[in-house]
């Protein structure tokens, strides 16, 4: 993370002194306020600004859980494992309104509400994989069963944010930034297959099931407050760069799954953090005769979030895999999760600036 913002803000150092053309002998420029009332005063006098952002992403990633449990195998004390990795992949698009408020003549706040949805079916399958760890054994980790699904997916995420800009120079200008999101994303599995063993024998394969059944459902939620700082270079020669990064101090994290062929479901209550990271270059596309403005370009973004709780299991019928015993209204005591979010997403856009 520290490598990333360290980088990010290198290039911004380096454009701004390359495009100011800065030496030891040229005049005292402007200050900082100085060049905001220039900015200021070419545009219209309005005590608000209007933008809108029409935004197209390419998106990789998952969100998975992974439990931990005590178990016993044979005599030999150890650790039970099950990852479970849901597909966040697909062409994503996200709309954002952003208002900026005139305080004074040289203050501003800047208000942002942005929504996205995902329209594409995920290409990568949903993965299921157990394994038990013992230290006596070499090696120590014995997997014991794995399946893949295909997934019917959907999914939003909402933004809310406020920010403070200030020029730090005549060239570069930096935004304080507080705000909250929200993701939600939701899951059908269908079909199944795969393998399992036990213990320590051959591999059974499981009757394979048709993509047409579905095997379960998924749901999982991040709510996220977001710190942060967005740094903007002035436009030179139409050409501007744009940095954001964000520490996500708290996270809270719900999910529930359903597995319908055992007759039981899972949730999970947890809490975390995580960080945001995106890099953008816009170019000014046409400006208008009244001051509107008409920008294009693209970008990287990247998205990290790591939360730790409990899960509960309750049967709500009788499950298959333990034949000598009817869990019908079983619960299971806490067991310890943790849920993760990884999402990298390529991203072009258009942007049309009152």
């Amino acid at each position: 993370m520290k490598k990333i913002l360290t980088v990010g803000l290198m290039l911004l150092v380096v454009f701004m002194i390359s495009s100011s053309g800065y030496c030891q002998d040229t005049p005292a420029q402007k200050t900082a306020p100085d060049m905001q009332s220039v900015v200021e005063k070419a545009k219209a006098t309005s005590k608000w600004e209007y933008s809108v952002n029409f935004a197209g992403k390419k998106v990789s990633g998952y969100t998975e859980y992974h439990i931990v449990y005590p178990t016993i195998y044979y005599v030999y004390p150890g650790e039970g494992h099950s990852i479970l990795a849901f597909p966040a992949d697909g062409y994503h698009v996200e709309i954002a309104g952003q208002l900026t408020a005139r305080l004074t003549n040289k203050d501003k706040m800047i208000f942002e509400v942005a929504f996205g949805k995902t329209i594409t079916k995920p290409e990568e399958a949903m993965v299921d994989s157990d394994y038990i760890y013992v230290s006596y054994f070499a090696p120590p980790i014995w997997v014991y069963s794995a399946t893949k699904s295909e997934v019917k997916y959907s999914d939003y995420d909402l933004r809310l944010s406020a920010g403070y800009p200030f020029w730090l120079n005549k060239q570069l200008k930096m935004t304080v930034l507080l705000g909250f999101q929200t993701i939600h994303k939701n899951y059908d599995v269908m079909g199944l297959s795969g393998w399992w063993e036990w213990p320590y024998d051959y591999n059974h394969m499981y009757d394979p099931l048709d993509n047409s059944v579905k095997v379960g459902t998924y749901k999982v939620d991040y709510h996220q407050l977001m710190t942060g700082l967005i740094f903007e270079t002035i436009p030179k020669n139409g050409l501007s760069l744009y940095l954001k990064t964000c520490y996500l101090p708290y996270v809270k994290a719900t999910d529930f799954d359903d597995h319908i062929f055992r007759n039981k479901n899972m949730s999970t209550d947890a809490s975390g953090n995580g960080y945001q990271v995106e890099g953008r270059i816009k170019i000014q596309a046409h400006r208008f005769t009244s001051g509107a403005e008409l920008n294009w370009g693209g970008g990287y973004s990247m998205l990290r979030i790591k939360a730790t709780g409990s899960q509960i299991q309750r049967w709500y019928g009788d499950d298959p895999a333990s034949e000598d015993f009817d869990d019908t209204g079983s619960v299971s005591p806490p067991i310890d999760n943790t849920l993760k979010l990884r999402q990298n997403n390529i991203i072009a856009f258009i942007e049309y600036k009152l």
